[in-house]
């Protein structure tokens, strides 16, 4: 029968994050309407409260400090540091300190939008001390606008460790909320549209109430091993259902379950629970089966191995042995010993999940797929894949290839390559133009414009015409242009060369003797002629003219003159040599050579 009057706790669990800031405006105001809400219903009601963010680790929070400290935008005054869940006010019948409670608490924030929401209801619904939960209804209600994390999203930070069910509050804050994850959902549970400022929480409330209230579902705890429980319901409107549930139960109004244990085995007498969810009652079930039977076969005592009897088609050990044919003998060990011995690192599961443990060692089932073998001392191996073993077979599985190790070298790889071709053709391309200059400068040593070479009236001429290295294509071309000029007026006679600098001839060479000394001079026009050149190994090249020469008129011309030490000796007379030689381009000189009188 549902009764009337049941004394209610109601603990409100309101999503902090920055989205929930107008919800929480108006919970500041509706406070002390909540419970009245509740206590039209009930006269013997509490209000609670608690709220939560999410795990203040990454990607669910910036962990920066700074951030940790004010996780909400830089224009928000009021924001409270990053926190999982944080229990703020205990169960209390006064609405005034609920609502001025509520009143002191500040928006905060964090990064992504599902919520922590799943391990504060955990902490809430088990830390009863903390909370004040009394042993009667309990009302959670869950006020959040985005959805919650739940088994497998703490992977990303890391947390592996499931959740203990346990309470883990210091200070009223969660204190593992970044060492466990959840994994379990709540049975029984109701679902409602908040509005955008949760203005219709009060009537939410309400309506959640009555349908949870008006659900009846039986549960059931520490059954035996052996034992079968079922349920048959006999809900209002006569209709039955083959489960331990009830909906739509109205005040007052009765109805039954009809609760079948069988036993699977002969057990010894022993007990469980029965009790109905979210309330405190409970029925305590002896329950004692009944072994006996009436079995007219005679039975063989080599079908238990000589220690024991079959009863009722079962193996009923001598003291000492165990197992389905008595056929394990225990010794100083008990039958707990000999299971232990067939669970890998203290896991409750027997042989991995895979297999039946016999006298203490595991007995492998065969493959649920075609040539698939389970071995393995606890049953953890297979030769089709490694999931069962910590991702490893037998201890012998390598570690799956990482997808950012196979991306990253295959980038290094591709930028090597194209660096070492980038290279080599860089080398190629350097050593061809390096070959293709050297045969350049070589054809520039060889080359001659005119090679003639006349003797008349015991008069010879080697004209050498020197181009700097810095000379540019007009000054070479000028040089050219000389060169036919000095051969018309010589009547080609003379002999030309042409010598660039750093690849002079030997004959050049041996004209300068001594440094250079530039300086500028006037001189008037020429009569009698010799042109000798100098290279000073300086720094920046630049052509030098030497000049001996008479005076023979009083026309000035500018030139460079080469200070002492001409290792060509003056021509004398004015009829050796006559003529006119013109200023030079720079990059360019002449050289009238008489090689008799040297």
């Amino acid at each position: 029968m549902r009764a009337e009057g049941y004394p209610v706790d109601l603990y409100y669990l309101m999503d902090l994050s920055y989205s929930m800031k107008d919800d929480l405006h108006n919970v500041k105001t509706l406070g002390s309407k909540i419970l009245d809400a509740l206590n039209s219903i009930t006269k013997n009601s509490r209000i609670g409260f608690g709220s939560f963010v999410d795990k203040t680790v990454l990607p669910y929070t910036n962990t920066h400090p700074d951030k940790l400290k004010k996780p909400c935008p830089e224009t928000e005054t009021s924001c409270q540091p990053a926190f999982g869940y944080q229990h703020v006010l205990d169960l209390t019948e006064n609405g005034e300190n609920f609502k001025n409670e509520v009143s002191r608490q500040a928006i905060s924030g964090n990064l992504d939008a599902p919520e922590g929401g799943l391990d504060a209801i955990m902490q809430a619904t088990v830390c009863e001390k903390d909370i004040g939960w009394r042993n009667n209804t309990r009302l959670l209600v869950y006020a959040s606008d985005d959805g919650f994390h739940f088994a497998g999203d703490g992977k990303l930070a890391a947390i592996l460790t499931p959740n203990d069910g346990q309470c883990h509050m210091v200070n009223k804050r969660y204190s593992k909320s970044n060492e466990m994850e959840l994994s379990q959902m709540i049975p029984k549970s109701a679902v409602g549209k908040l509005s955008g400022d949760s203005s219709n929480v009060v009537t939410l409330i309400k309506e959640a109430y009555n349908n949870l209230s008006s659900t009846v579902i039986l549960e059931h705890r520490s059954l035996p091993e052996g034992l079968k429980i079922s349920y048959n319901s006999k809900c209002s409107g006569g209709t039955n259902e083959d489960k331990g549930r009830c909906t739509n139960v109205k005040i007052n109004e009765e109805i039954s379950f009809d609760v079948t244990v069988t036993a699977e085995k002969c057990i010894s007498e022993q007990s469980f629970e029965i009790s109905v969810l979210g309330f405190t009652e409970k029925i305590i079930v002896q329950a004692q089966p009944h072994c006996t039977c009436n079995c007219d076969e005679v039975p063989d005592p080599k079908d238990c191995n000589m220690s024991g009897k079959i009863t009722c088609g079962i193996c009923s050990c001598e003291e000492g042995f165990v197992g389905q044919n008595c056929e394990c003998r225990l010794g100083a060990k008990s039958e707990k010993d000999l299971v232990k011995q067939c669970q890998r690192d203290n896991s409750s599961i027997i042989c991995s999940g895979l297999g039946d443990c016999v006298c203490g060692r595991c007995q492998c089932h065969s493959g649920d797929t075609e040539g698939k073998v389970i071995y393995g001392t606890y049953c953890e191996c297979d030769n089709k894949n490694c999931e069962l073993n910590n991702g490893q077979i037998c201890g012998e599985c390598v570690e799956p290839p990482s997808i950012e190790a196979i991306v990253g070298g295959t980038i290094a790889g591709v930028a090597l390559i194209g660096l070492l071709l980038l290279l080599l053709w860089k080398a190629v391309t350097h050593y061809q133009d390096l070959k293709e200059f050297r045969k350049f400068e070589k054809e520039k040593q060889k080359a001659k414009w005119n090679n003639t070479h006349k003797v008349s009236n015991n008069f010879t001429y080697d004209i050498h015409y020197w181009i700097g290295k810095v000379s540019s294509q007009d000054e070479q071309g000028a040089a050219a242009i000389y060169t036919t000029q000095m051969d018309d007026h010589l009547g080609g006679v003379a002999v030309q060369h042409r010598e660039c600098q750093g690849y002079e001839s030997e004959a050049f060479r041996a004209y300068f003797k001594q440094g250079l000394i530039r300086r500028q001079v006037l001189i008037a026009s020429l009569r009698s002629v010799r042109i000798c050149f100098r290279c000073q190994p300086l720094q920046h090249w630049e052509p030098a003219v030497a000049l001996a020469m008479e005076k023979l008129s009083s026309t000035d011309v500018a030139v460079t003159l080469l200070e002492s030490s001409l290792t060509c000796r003056p021509v004398g007379g004015s009829h050796r040599g006559e003529g006119e030689v013109g200023p030079q381009e720079q990059g360019t000189a002449i050289l009238a050579h008489e090689p008799a009188s040297v």
